[in-house]
């Protein structure tokens, strides 16, 4: 394992990587990052780069090492021994944290993913970081936005990953992902030059899972075809993501111009409403009442059916109930 940085500050990695610390996930002298770290090569880069950064004046980062260990794969204390052996060398305050993902119960994947950025949001708080570096790159963001194509997503999943949000909703540590403008072989391409190793993660290759075989089978011919997909379709979210706010501003205009003084709606403001702004106020309308347990997809549009046409009475959207007084 190579910590040497010289001249790795002209690399064309870095120089990316400083644009989209600026520009786009609003990285200010002198924060505290947590870089989560699994061991795999992009995160390892991303620490790398972000180490070479904060040496930088203007920067004056302060770093430190968060991993979280998932008990899934035999090689999996391999990969935090690893990630502790590099932290160390980098002279970086390493954490750990252990999950029992097995034990959540449910999607593997979902609870893996939730149990994560839970254990990452703790580290950051206990020592203060503003936020949590994560490497989820361009190549990430154009499986996930076919992923939810497939699922049939409207506007606001089809904003994919932003550069910066909330590590967990109503938490006052972001979550940035510096690395959404880089490809996904330009990580491998930086540790290489600079000499650092990294561990592999062979589940990566398990094609019966959908991202996995999205990322073999489909991105390459992808990039075949245009070799710098994954840029644009990392500004296609982005541009989604402001079509979202858009269309958020303008639904919760109409509730408040359509809401009624015994808490109803008015039914012939909500049908004039064009319908995608009629579907994401019933989203928000609904989510207000459920105390902001997130509703699904056929609700909404069987609520947003039940406003537009001519029926009357009292009916069930699912838990929903609404009264004909309102609908009619």
């Amino acid at each position: 394992m190579s910590t040497s940085v010289k001249n790795s500050r002209f690399d064309p990695f870095i120089k990316r990587l400083l644009v989209s610390l600026r520009h786009d996930c609003g990285v200010l002298r002198g924060d505290h990052l947590l870089v989560g770290v699994s061991g795999g090569a992009d995160s390892v880069a991303l620490l790398r780069g972000l180490a070479v950064v904060a040496e930088g004046r203007k920067w004056d980062l302060k770093l430190t090492v968060g991993h979280v260990q998932h008990h899934l794969r035999a090689e999996a204390e391999g990969d935090a021994g690893f990630v502790k052996g590099l932290a160390e060398a980098l002279g970086l305050k390493y954490m750990r944290e252990d999950v029992d993902v097995l034990g959540a119960g449910g999607n593997v994947e979902a609870a893996a993913r939730e149990l994560r950025y839970g254990a990452l949001e703790a580290m950051a708080r206990d020592i203060g970081a503003v936020a949590v570096a994560v490497a989820h790159h361009g190549d990430d963001q154009v499986e996930t936005l076919l992923m939810r194509m497939m699922r049939g997503s409207g506007v606001k999943g089809m904003g994919g990953m932003a550069y910066r949000r909330a590590v967990i909703e109503g938490s006052c540590v972001g979550l940035i992902r510096p690395l959404l403008s880089h490809g996904g072989d330009e990580m491998k391409g930086f540790l290489e030059r600079i000499g650092q190793d990294w561990r592999e993660d062979h589940t990566n290759g398990d094609t019966s899972r959908t991202r996995s075989r999205l990322r073999h089978d489909v991105l390459p011919v992808l990039k075949e075809i245009k070799g710098d997909v994954a840029e644009k379709v990392n500004q296609l979210a982005g541009q989604m993501r402001a079509v979202d706010g858009l269309i958020m501003g303008l639904a919760e205009g109409l509730l408040g111009e359509a809401e009624m003084e015994d808490g109803g709606l008015d039914r012939e403001i909500l049908k004039g409403a064009h319908g995608v702004v009629l579907y994401e106020a019933m989203r928000i309308w609904l989510e207000g009442r459920g105390g902001g347990q997130r509703v699904g997809g056929e609700i909404v549009r069987r609520l947003v059916e039940g406003v537009c046409d001519g029926v009357g009475g009292e009916r069930k959207f699912g838990n929903v109930w609404i009264r004909g007084v309102w609908v009619g």
